[in-house]
């Protein structure tokens, strides 16, 4: 599975109001049963209720386009901020069956995946055998990665990151400064260790033009 990430020429306004949209979205519970691997997980509606509101809340709507290409399915996810800026991802899943149900597990697996990942969110674990297929006899599902960092924490460091000038940056943190004052000093730290690396890599950035 692959995946690519694009933007507007312009995110500042969306880069804002993110962090913000992601503050606000709740805990993503896994509520579908998966008997195959004989455990729950969260399922699309559990991931779209955690969500949607957050950034709708804060003028960013979810689309979620698809493509089918006859081997993979192609689904993108945009965040489209009421500004007209965006930022859109797309994932191109490789079918386990090339029928209905194998293009529908893609499909679902694809509109999970790529929202849970744009929006900073995750639940306890997850899977991808809905669209992967069961384990065969003699195998055991592979251990489940641990919950990422809170989803405030991940947007933040998505919009340091998106930010393409130090003015731009510096901007991000005068808007954001209140919020960020709220967190614990761990995740303070993460941010400041982000915002320094970004600074460091402007500094590159600018000797590179200077000397090639």
């Amino acid at each position: 599975m692959t995946a690519i990430m694009e933007t507007s020429d312009d995110i500042t306004a969306i880069a804002k109001v993110l962090p913000k949209a992601q503050a606000d979205m709740g805990e993503v519970f896994k509520t579908a049963n998966n008997p195959a691997f004989k455990s729950k997980y969260a399922d699309l509606a559990a991931v779209v209720e955690a969500v949607v509101p957050a950034l709708n809340k804060h003028g960013i709507t979810l689309l979620q386009p698809i493509s089918f290409d006859g081997d993979l399915v192609h689904v993108g996810t945009v965040l489209l901020h009421e500004s007209g800026q965006w930022i859109r991802c797309v994932h191109s899943i490789p079918l386990s069956k090339r029928d209905a149900h194998g293009i529908g597990s893609a499909t679902t697996y694809g509109r999970r995946q790529g929202l849970s990942a744009m929006a900073g969110v995750a639940p306890e674990d997850d899977d991808g055998n809905a669209a992967s297929g069961p384990p065969a006899n003699n195998q055991k599902p592979a251990p489940k990665a641990p919950a990422g960092s809170p989803a405030a924490v991940s947007a933040a460091k998505m919009a340091i990151g998106l930010c393409d000038s130090p003015e731009a940056l510096e901007g991000w943190l005068t808007a954001n400064g209140d919020a960020i004052r709220q967190y614990c000093d761990s995740h303070r730290a993460q941010i400041r260790a982000a915002v320094q690396a970004h600074k460091a890599s402007f500094a590159k950035e600018q000797a590179r033009e200077i000397f090639e």
